[in-house]
């Protein structure tokens, strides 16, 4: 009996513990005594246990897979974050690059100082990749001429619209390492394929900017990108050189003459006293000629006034390309021209006169197929600083040469210091024949 009661009470809380805790009985078989039942339900216990872990480790396994998952796919976020946080940076480094080129374009004088700007800005924005900007060419804009390049590009200096497919169909064009590629791009190595972005203003193709990309975009994705860069980059500049260059289509209307194309006398007064600072601070020399057409009104009476036009633009061309590139050349007024010659003693400006009145009567001009009469000129000359220390001075003092010049019987040159030192007829000598044996020298009197 002492026996038989513990193992009662045992099988007893066995079977509560089976019950309640593990959620399960033991069957009774017919003939079980106590010691059966009570092994069966340990029995029954140990598979319980050994059921309940293998659910709690596949649980803690599954658990575990999740959690694994998990982590990875909050890694996987975090890198498309991060990546989308340096995108993020880069396209704001990109438009503040953007707006500061813009801004700057905003500032600089013309087109000339803009091609010193642009590639500080332009490699930056497109690294490692290399790359040209063109613009066309006025006034028919059938070509392009290349105004900047970077990141080592050698390409084509100028092309025609034909040359490049974009400009063509009137869009962006492109391709990988192979494909149908622009004829203009042939000697222009691209690794990685190209990019031709045509840029407009007001609707007319003002320019292009090519692109020769280093190596092949990753994917669709970065292959967009790149186009979206490259016309957000192109649509800005278009805007920026465009407003550029009408500056300076208008400044140059405002300071040129619009029948001769030359400089006007706003320009002189400007120019003349600048460059009088640039010679009192260097210790030089400057010269002014002042340029008049011998009986011009005779001239325009007798073959009309689109022939005195004509006549006035042959000889504005003329005074252009026979003076160097520093030279300034305006139209004083009517017929009468100023040429200042910055560097250039009294000798030096006799000899540029000279050349000038040579080439003034070797130009032939003609009108509705009719050769005109050729013309000769009268050129009185001031130097500085010896005729005049300033621009009223200076003006004058070759303004009463000019006129000892047409006194003297025209078609002659005359010195400012000519007048003071002689007090006569100063008209200057030619070079000698000797010098220029082929031509027919003007009249000339004494020094």
């Amino acid at each position: 009996m002492r026996t038989l009661r513990p193992i009662s009470e045992l099988q007893a809380r066995t079977e509560r513990v089976l019950r309640e805790k593990l959620g399960t009985t033991v069957r009774v078989e017919p003939g079980d005594n106590e010691v059966e039942l009570l092994a069966r339900s340990f029995d029954a216990v140990v598979q319980a246990f050994t059921e309940h872990q293998e659910a709690l480790t596949k649980a803690d396994a599954a658990r575990k897979r999740q959690q694994d998952e998990l982590e990875k796919t909050v890694a996987a976020r975090t890198l498309e974050i991060e990546a989308a946080n340096w995108m993020l940076s880069a396209r704001e480094r990109q438009t503040r690059s953007i707006t500061e080129l813009t801004s700057l374009l905003q500032t600089v004088r013309d087109l000339d100082e803009a091609v010193h700007v642009l590639p500080q800005f332009l490699e930056p924005l497109f690294a490692p990749h290399a790359g040209a900007l063109y613009l066309a060419r006025p006034p028919s804009l059938n070509s392009l001429d290349v105004m900047v390049r970077w990141g080592g590009a050698s390409p084509r200096d100028n092309f025609s619209f034909s040359d490049c497919w974009a400009l063509r169909r009137g869009e962006t064009y492109g391709i990988d390492a192979s494909g149908l590629a622009c004829p203009h791009s042939a000697d222009f190595p691209a690794p990685g394929g190209y990019l031709c972005v045509p840029m407009f203003s007001q609707g007319v193709t003002f320019g292009l900017l090519h692109l020769a990309y280093a190596s092949q975009a990753e994917d669709s994705v970065s292959e967009r990108e790149r186009r979206d860069h490259a016309r957000s980059v192109a649509e800005q500049l278009a805007l920026a050189l465009a407003n550029l260059r009408l500056r300076e289509a208008l400044r140059d209307q405002a300071l040129r003459d619009p029948l001769t194309g030359v400089f006007n006398r706003r320009f002189l007064e400007e120019t003349l006293a600048r460059e009088l600072a640039h010679a009192a601070r260097e210790a030089r020399a400057l010269s002014v000629l002042m340029i008049d057409v011998d009986h011009f009104k005779r001239f325009n009476d007798t073959h009309g006034h689109e022939a005195g036009d004509a006549m006035l633009r042959a000889l504005g061309r003329t005074l252009t390309e026979g003076t160097r590139a520093g030279d300034i050349v305006c139209r004083f007024g009517g017929e009468e021209f100023a040429v200042v010659l910055p560097r250039a003693t009294v000798d030096d400006a006799v000899i540029w006169a000279e050349r000038l009145m040579r080439r003034i009567g070797a130009t032939v001009v003609r009108v509705a197929g009719m050769a005109l009469p050729r013309v000769t000129v009268s050129i009185g000359l001031a130097c500085y600083p010896q005729d005049g220390s300033d621009i009223e001075g200076l003006m004058r003092a070759a303004d009463m040469a000019l006129y000892e010049a047409k006194r003297a019987g025209r078609d002659r040159i005359v010195s400012a210091a000519a007048i003071h030192r002689d007090g006569a007829e100063p008209a200057l000598p030619l070079l000698s024949e000797a010098s220029a044996p082929a031509e027919t020298p003007p009249k000339a009197g004494g020094t």
